[in-house]
C-alpha cells in the first residue's frame, strides 16, 4: 500500500506540474508582435536543433520566396517550428522531413473549433516518412499531455496550436500517402500592433 501511495503521490505532482505549465501558457499568451520573416524562423529553428536531431536525417527545403514577412512573435514561431520538427525528429522511423512553404490567396480553412471559415493564405507544411499517428491519438493530439512517446510531456504540439490559434493561423495534421504532415496555416495581416 505505501507503495502504491507513493506512485500516486508522484504521478499527482508531476500533473500538477503539467498543469501549472498549461495555465502559465495561456496567462502569459498577450504575445508582442512583430514582423516576422518565415523563412529565416525555419533556418534559426533548424539550426536550433541541428546538433541534437539532424545527423541521420534528411531534411528537404521548398521555400516559396514571395511570402512576405507576417506579424508574428519570432521566438514563438521559431518555438513552433522546433516543437514540429522534434515531433519528427524523435520517431525513430523517421529519415526524411520536407519543410514546405507556399503561399495560396484561394485557400480558405474551416475551422471546427472557431465555427467558422478563415482566409488563411500562407501555408508552412512539415511532412516526414515516418507512420501515421493512430485514429485514437489524432483526435486529441493537441491536447496536453497526450502523446505516444515515454519520455514526452505531450505539450508540444499543444504550444503550437496555442500560439498559432492566438495570432490568427490554423494547425492542422493530415495523413498524406502513408506520411504524417503538419500543417500551419497563417493570414495575411497588413498592420497589427499587440494580440491580446
Amino acid at each position: 500500500n505505501d507503495k502504491i501511495l507513493s506512485i500516486i503521490k508522484e504521478e499527482s505532482s508531476k500533473i500538477k506540474s503539467y498543469i501549472n505549465k498549461i495555465n502559465q501558457s495561456s496567462i502569459n499568451m498577450t504575445l508582442e508582435i512583430e514582423k516576422a520573416n518565415i523563412h529565416k524562423c525555419l533556418y534559426r529553428s533548424l539550426d536550433n536543433l541541428s546538433d541534437k536531431y539532424m545527423q541521420q536525417i534528411n531534411i528537404k527545403k521548398s521555400f516559396d520566396p514571395s511570402i512576405p514577412e507576417v506579424y508574428f512573435n519570432n521566438d514563438k514561431l521559431i518555438k513552433c517550428f522546433e516543437n514540429i520538427l522534434i515531433n519528427s525528429f524523435e520517431n525513430k522511423m523517421v529519415s526524411n522531413v520536407s519543410i514546405i512553404t507556399k503561399i495560396n490567396h484561394s485557400i480558405f480553412i474551416r475551422s471546427e473549433e472557431l465555427q467558422k471559415v478563415l482566409k488563411l493564405p500562407i501555408h508552412i507544411k512539415f511532412i516526414d516518412d515516418g507512420p501515421e499517428i493512430n485514429e485514437d491519438l489524432e483526435r486529441f493530439m493537441f491536447y496536453p499531455f497526450v502523446t505516444n512517446k515515454n519520455y514526452s510531456e505531450g505539450l508540444g504540439l499543444t504550444f503550437v496550436n496555442l500560439v498559432v490559434s492566438k495570432y490568427g493561423g490554423y494547425l492542422k495534421y493530415e495523413r498524406e500517402q502513408d506520411k504524417s504532415s503538419f500543417n500551419i496555416y497563417l493570414p495575411l495581416v497588413k498592420n497589427r500592433r499587440s494580440v491580446n
